[in-house]
């Protein structure tokens, strides 16, 4: 039985007299389980050593099982598409998760990713790469180089975040910011189309076991999780398009309209970033 992994297949030519020769030919083979329900298909690139790829999927296991999933990796993620054309078409429609951690992609593999995510996909990005490669996916409309800095929670009280090298992201709707850096750009996104979900992460993941962990839970809980929207207004104060001019001289009321499955809600006020 052929186990679970990439191999290449080459011919190996034997000739009267004993001499042994390889042929010029090359067959690659990826092998993966796709009974159902599909485990979480993980790409692993060369962007990570193989100490840090046991660690991923050491992490990546424990994780995911928590959702009730298993997980498939492959320690490969090349910028070539064939072997996207291969397995996303399996995972369109798919609640299980297709998860890439490597450099960038050729307009082949960017084909097939769309067509993935338009067949209804879930995916998790996370790359060091310039982002002009998901720009046709993702409603990305500039990015940044930042060597250093900060990247965080949108909330102060959010423990994730690492300082490091990332790219700062202005986004266009409906694309919105999971983390911030120390410039108020998002390092981050959550795209929800109502057909696919994706996630992006404008870095490779950081080295400290903690941090790292920490993100992978955020970015699958961020892809996962349902959305709950609450309809939000202030009492006697009209709106346009979720935006209301409030005084500051007396306290406002302020009114909230959540689903009958949410136990609870809280009121969090922040400062809106320019993203």
């Amino acid at each position: 039985m052929l186990r679970l992994g990439t191999f290449g297949i080459v011919s190996r030519i034997h000739s009267p007299r004993g001499a042994v020769v390889f042929g010029d030919a090359r067959l690659a083979l990826w092998a993966a389980r796709l009974q159902h329900p599909l485990p979480a298909l993980v790409f692993l690139g060369n962007s990570y050593e193989v100490e840090e790829k046991n660690d991923l999927q050491r992490y990546l296991t424990e994780l995911l099982d928590g959702w009730d999933l298993e997980a498939q990796f492959l320690n490969i993620a090349p910028q070539e598409g064939l072997i996207y054309q291969t397995f996303l078409p399996h995972y369109a429609g798919s609640d299980s998760p297709v998860i890439w951690l490597g450099g960038s992609w050729d307009e082949a593999a960017q084909s097939a990713f769309g067509l993935f995510l338009e067949g209804g996909g879930r995916l998790i990005v996370g790359s060091w790469s310039p982002p002009s490669f998901l720009q046709d996916i993702f409603p990305i409309d500039n990015f940044i180089w930042a060597n250093r800095g900060s990247v965080r929670g949108l909330f102060r009280n959010e423990t994730i975040g690492f300082s490091g090298a990332h790219y700062g992201l202005k986004l266009r709707p409906p694309a919105v910011p999971l983390l911030i850096d120390d410039q108020y750009r998002a390092a981050g996104l959550r795209l929800d189309s109502g057909v696919y979900r994706a996630v992006y992460l404008s870095f490779n993941l950081p080295g400290q076991e903690a941090k790292r962990r920490g993100l992978l839970e955020f970015a699958l809980a961020s892809l996962l999780q349902t959305e709950q929207r609450a309809d939000l207004s202030a009492v006697g104060r009209a709106s346009v398009d979720g935006i209301a001019i409030l005084g500051t001289d007396r306290p406002i009321p302020m009114r909230a309209v959540v689903g009958a499955q949410v136990a609870s809600a809280e009121l969090v006020v922040r400062s809106e970033p320019e993203l």
